[in-house]
């Protein structure tokens, strides 16, 4: 194996093991500042990591990293001398040289070499040895007793031959590298603790190649529906071939399953991360609090994690900076000095749920409301609007109610940002809030995407589907008579609840107008937010899984559609999006025939 390939390999180990040395520097924080000193053991994890990083590098021959590591690995061997650690002053220099290291590698991974980085790589050499002398010199630690020779200099050996990969106590196993780069999803710590026999047969596999196998898995479902739907079988006695189609379905599903799994990750590291966001937040803002993480085993689709991360920054930023009180503030309401700010996941149905709260101000309802007002933006009478309601209207563009700026959250403006990303993946945020009691936001996110199961209808020949866990129920107006309340607008009176009724052309602006055909005509009645809407088609055909597929460049602008899929008789379905056809029937979306009428080359 060449070394190109190596290196590539390496990267994302690199990375795996710079993350898990930050966790283990900002537990080694905690503990000093909870315990007045430090866990012997958790020293000697970070020490691990950066002693394998920084022989692993050396094999590679990437010498800056070396260069670094090996002062990062020198100050955490000496403080593995000390009877106590009592203070980590040299913790920011620390930090600093794993970003350092994470910058060397993106160039490692774009460009297969480490060099460029000299003046950083000098400052923050120079910043290390300063820490090392000032241990040296007495200050800041409590020593060993007095020894002939010091420490990490003179009892361990100094730049060993493969910059000391081979020659460790530690790390006695001549196994090629390749194997010592552990690919197992439960942590880096396992390159140098784990015996042989005990390693798992991971592989690490390229995320290109499991998109591939994704779309392959979306190609088999279609061609099975294909089969097992052909409309030549229609009305044919195939007892034979049904067995084989129920055995096929089962084996299809499977495979499905497993794929799917495949491509499912936790979001502890993700998680994980931003202990270091916010252990700097608070560094700055001069507030103190506890972080509590929860469900970071948590498992969601890789999709996911790549764009959940920046809405929970945002959201963690604004909980520092807008939600809790200063220390001083909280003494005078009685708080506890420090605030909470909690990161947790969950499951619920097909859905992962990610909260980001605080105990801190709350939201003011009237604040938001005169905001709301100044701007221009406010709708109805603000008095028959409920807190749900009032609280949506901070992911208006551009809307804060920040009084003055700070360099944390910036301009207290991007919730914005923050709802079109979730959206972005299907998903929808919910605020609870209680005025000087704290906030949680909670990130609603389909558990899989891809495939999803769909209820496909029919409206005039055009096939169109939604998905299943949006439908509330199916209900046949057939003797059901309607409330007409106002002109053009009928309402299904069902069990006591007023249900608007709602034809395809009104949601999406078709150019060509839907006929209706059908004299017996289904309700899809759709629940949003515990608000209702009733969809009017001529049939329901079933569900199936289905396969979202984009949306062509030519038509991705199109409001209502979520993108298309192909159905067991061949026929193209729209998918359409069930938020938009609320905000459309409520006036919080626009869309004309311009936008749609490109719709029409797919239905």
């Amino acid at each position: 194996m060449d070394r190109e390939h190596l290196l590539s390999e390496f990267v994302s180990e690199a990375r795996d093991l710079i993350d898990s040395a930050e966790t283990a520097l900002l537990a080694l924080e905690e503990e000093i500042d909870t315990l007045g000193q430090g866990n012997p053991e958790t020293i000697n994890r970070a020490f691990r990591f950066f002693h394998t990083l920084k022989g692993s590098s050396g094999l590679l021959k990437l010498e800056t990293v070396v260069k670094i590591t090996h002062l990062g690995e020198t100050l955490l061997d000496t403080l593995r001398n000390q009877n106590k650690v009592t203070e980590f002053a040299f913790s920011d220099d620390l930090m600093e040289t794993l970003d350092l290291l994470r910058k060397i590698f993106d160039r490692v991974e774009e460009e297969r070499t480490d060099s460029g980085f000299e003046q950083e790589t000098t400052i923050i050499r120079a910043k290390l040895q300063e820490q090392l002398n000032r241990i040296a010199n007495g200050d800041g630690t409590e020593k060993n007793p007095p020894a002939s020779k010091f420490g990490f200099f003179e009892e361990a050996p100094a730049a060993p031959k493969g910059f000391g990969f081979f020659d460790s106590e530690e790390t006695k196993d001549p196994a090629p590298i390749i194997e010592k780069l552990s690919i197992s999803q439960e942590g880096p710590s396992t390159i140098q603790e784990v015996q042989p026999i005990e390693k798992k047969k991971d592989i690490r596999i390229s995320t290109d190649k499991l998109d591939q196998l994704m779309d392959f898995m979306g190609e088999l479902v279609i061609a099975e529906s294909n089969v097992i739907h052909h409309p030549e079988l229609d009305g044919i006695r195939l007892e034979g071939f049904r067995s084989a189609a129920r055995h096929l379905h089962k084996i299809v599903r499977d495979i499905q399953e497993v794929t799917l799994s495949m491509r499912m990750v936790p979001l502890s590291a993700t998680f994980q991360k931003m202990n270091r966001l916010v252990r700097d937040l608070q560094k700055r803002s001069q507030k103190r609090l506890d972080f509590k993480i929860g469900g970071e085993d948590t498992e969601v689709d890789k999709s996911v994690v790549e764009i959940i991360q920046d809405p929970i920054i945002h959201l963690l930023r604004n909980s520092m900076d807008h939600g809790l009180e200063s220390p001083e503030e909280r003494a005078e309401l009685g708080k506890k000095e420090k605030g909470v700010i909690r990161l947790q996941a969950r499951q619920s149905a097909n859905e992962v749920w990610i909260l980001v709260g605080d105990d801190g101000r709350g939201l003011d309802r009237e604040k938001i409301l005169n905001k709301a007002k100044e701007k221009g933006i406010l709708k109805g009478n603000p008095d028959e609007m409920t807190d749900k309601e009032v609280f949506q209207l901070i992911f208006t563009p551009g809307f804060s109610t920040a009084e003055k700026l700070t360099d944390i959250s910036g301009r207290g403006v991007g919730m914005d940002i923050v709802l079109q990303n979730i959206r972005k993946l299907g998903g929808k945020v919910e605020v609870r809030s209680k005025k000087g009691e704290g906030t949680t936001f909670i990130l609603r996110i389909p558990l899989t995407l891809g495939i999803i199961e769909g209820t496909v209808f029919e409206v005039g020949g055009t096939y169109l589907t939604l998905p299943t866990i949006e439908i509330s129920e199916l209900v046949s107006l057939k003797n059901q008579k309607m409330i007409h309340p106002y002109k053009d607008q009928e309402v299904l009176d069902l069990r006591g609840i007023y249900i608007p009724v709602i034809r395809i052309n009104d949601l999406l602006g078709l150019r060509e107008k839907l006929e209706y055909k059908s004299k017996n005509p289904v309700l899809i009645i759709l629940e949003n937010e515990d608000r209702f809407l009733g969809i009017l088609v001529d049939e329901v055909l079933g569900n199936q899984n289905i396969v979202i597929k984009p949306l062509t460049s030519s038509i991705q602008k199109a409001q209502g559609v979520n993108g298309f899929t192909i159905l067991g008789n061949g026929r193209v379905s729209l998918i359409l999006d069930t938020k938009f056809l609320f905000e459309k029937f409520h006036g919080g979306a626009a869309s004309g025939p311009q936008e749609n009428s490109n719709l029409e080359r797919l239905a």
